[in-house]
């Protein structure tokens, strides 16, 4: 006959084995899943490496990327593997084409800015241009936007986003979009536009 201290040293021992067994389980529930996730992210990985193999060639000392659609979540990938060409074959000359046509091409020491007069204000384009040089920047060229009465932005082709973070200190525009290719700006190649639009004023 089992007396009480009996069940109570049994009720412990199954608490302890309990204890390990749960242990154990997530124990090897950790391992399994670490093992997937590793997996898949060496598949993931060879997967971008094929990815940017296929849209990257190198001509005539320029490094041209191959689009077959607009980027967004890419963008930074793919300029950092810009980056990392650049610097092993000593190349500075980028560009970029979406579906077989020509849409940026730039520099990568000195990235141009184009500055476009969507505003309809008379020299606004000139006088921002200016401002933009007498803070260091390089402007390619700037002139008017096909349409007047849009809001201000900044269209992005290449994520040079401390220059953006520059220029909208300077100008205070903050609306900026990562977009490749733009029909109102299409025979434009700068990476970086900026549009001065309805909202735009200069600061004093």
């Amino acid at each position: 006959m089992l007396h009480v201290s009996d069940y109570r040293k049994l009720s412990k021992k199954s608490r302890k084995l309990r204890s390990w067994t749960i242990l154990v389980i997530s124990v090897v529930l950790g391992v399994l899943i670490a093992t997937v996730f590793m997996g898949y992210h060496l598949v993931s990985e060879k997967q971008q490496e094929e990815y940017f193999d296929d849209i990257v060639t190198i001509k005539e000392s320029t490094i041209k990327i191959h689009l077959s659609y607009n980027i967004t979540n890419e963008i930074h990938e793919i300029y950092e593997r810009i980056l990392k060409i650049a610097k092993k074959k000593e190349l500075h000359k980028v560009e970029i084409f979406l579906e077989g046509k020509l849409i940026s091409k730039y520099d990568i020491r000195n990235p141009g800015i184009c500055v476009l007069n969507g505003k309809g204000e008379k020299d606004i384009a000139m006088k921002v241009s200016k401002i933009l040089i007498d803070n260091k920047l390089t402007i390619e060229n700037y002139g008017n936007f096909l349409e007047f009465g849009t809001n201000s932005m900044i269209i992005l082709r290449s994520p040079f986003f401390n220059l953006v973070t520059q220029v909208t200190n300077i100008l205070g525009c903050t609306n900026f979009q990562v977009i490749q290719n733009l029909e109102s700006i299409k025979d434009i190649y700068s990476p970086i536009v900026v549009i001065l639009g309805k909202d735009f004023s200069l600061k004093e």
